[in-house]
C-alpha cells in the first residue's frame, strides 16, 4: 500500500466526519432542518452512512489496485514483446554474420578444386557460379540487416565491413581463377582430341599422297599439308604450356587462399565481438523502453 493511498483514505474519512458534523449541527441548532425521526431511525441512518463511507474506501482501494495490477500486466506483456523482438533481431544478426562466414568458407573452395570432374567440367563451372551467386545474395542480406539499424554504425561494425569487403573481393578473384583453371583443363581436353584428329588426317594425307605421287620431295608435301601443319603447331604450342598454365593458376589459388585465411579469422573474431556488443545494446534499449 502506497503512502498516497493511505492519505486519500484518511481524507475520505475526514470529509465524511465533516459532513456528519455539519448534518448534526444543522439538526441540533435552529430551524435550518426540521425532522421528526426517532432515535432508531437516526441510528439506522448513521449506520448506513458509516457503511457507505467504509464501502467508498474499500471501492477506492479495489479500483486503484485493479488498475495497478492491469498496468503491471500490460507492462509485463510489453516487456516480453520487446524481449522477443530483441531476441529475433539478435538471432537475425547472428545468422547473418554466420552466413557471411559460410559464404567465404575456404574448405568449400578446396573441396571444389579437389573434386574437379574431368568428365563433366561444366558442372564444376556451374558450382562456382552458384557459389558466386550465394556470396552476392549473402552480401545483400548483410547490407539489409545493417540498414535496419537507426543509429550510427559502431567502430566494430566499420571494421567488420572493411574486412568483409576485402575478403569478398579476394574470394571473387579466387572463383575467377578457379573457373580459369577448369576452362584450361577443358581446353586441354579439346586440344588433345584435335591433335589426335589432325595427326590421323595427316597420316591419311601422307598415305594418299604417296599413292598418288609416289616418292615426292618435302616441298611438295609442305604445299599439300601446310594448313594441317600450322594447326598442329598451334595446338602443340598450347599443349606444351598446359602444365605451366595449370601450375600458375594453382599458385594463384594458393596466394588468394593465403590472403583470405587471416581475413576469415579476423571476421570470426569480429563476429563474436559484434554479437556481444549487440546483446548489450539490445538489453540497454529494453531497459530504456521498460
Amino acid at each position: 500500500m502506497k503512502k498516497r493511498d493511505i492519505v486519500i483514505a484518511i481524507l475520505i474519512i475526514l470529509f465524511s466526519l465533516i459532513v456528519a458534523w455539519v448534518i448534526n449541527k444543522s439538526l441540533s441548532k435552529g430551524d435550518f432542518i426540521t425532522t421528526n425521526l426517532s432515535l432508531n431511525d437516526w441510528l439506522n441512518f448513521w449506520g448506513g452512512y458509516c457503511g457507505g463511507v467504509f464501502a467508498l474506501i474499500v471501492g477506492y482501494f479495489a479500483i486503484i489496485y485493479g488498475n495497478r495490477n492491469n498496468e503491471k500486466a500490460i507492462k509485463l506483456q510489453y516487456k516480453m514483446l520487446i524481449e522477443q523482438d530483441n531476441r529475433k533481431e539478435l538471432d537475425d544478426y547472428t545468422n547473418c554474420l554466420k552466413n557471411n562466414l559460410n559464404a567465404i568458407n575456404l574448405m568449400e573452395i578446396s573441396s571444389l578444386v579437389g573434386t574437379i570432374d574431368n568428365d563433366n567440367l561444366m558442372h564444376s563451372i556451374a558450382l562456382s557460379q552458384n557459389k558466386r551467386v550465394s556470396i552476392y545474395s549473402q552480401d545483400l542480406e548483410f547490407i539489409y540487416t545493417l540498414s535496419l539499424k537507426t543509429v550510427v554504425k559502431t567502430d566494430l561494425e566499420e571494421q567488420y565491413i572493411k574486412c568483409w569487403e576485402k575478403a569478398k573481393d579476394y574470394y571473387s578473384q579466387l572463383l575467377d581463377v578457379y573457373e580459369s583453371l577448369v576452362r584450361r583443363i577443358k581446353t586441354n581436353q579439346i586440344e588433345t582430341k584435335l591433335q589426335s584428329n589432325i595427326n590421323q588426317q595427316l597420316n591419311q594425307k601422307f598415305y594418299f599422297l604417296k599413292i598418288k605421287y609416289g616418292n615426292i620431295n618435302e616441298k611438295q608435301y609442305d604445299n599439300e599439308i601446310k594448313s594441317y601443319m600450322n594447326d598442329l603447331a598451334e595446338l602443340n604450342k598450347s599443349l606444351s604450356t598446359y602444365k605451366k598454365d595449370i601450375n600458375g593458376l594453382t599458385n594463384k589459388l594458393i596466394i588468394l587462399r593465403d590472403k583470405i585465411s587471416p581475413l576469415y579469422k579476423r571476421l570470426f573474431d569480429l563476429s563474436v565481438s559484434l554479437i556481444k556488443e549487440k546483446e548489450c545494446t539490445l538489453k540497454l534499449h529494453m531497459y530504456d523502453k521498460a
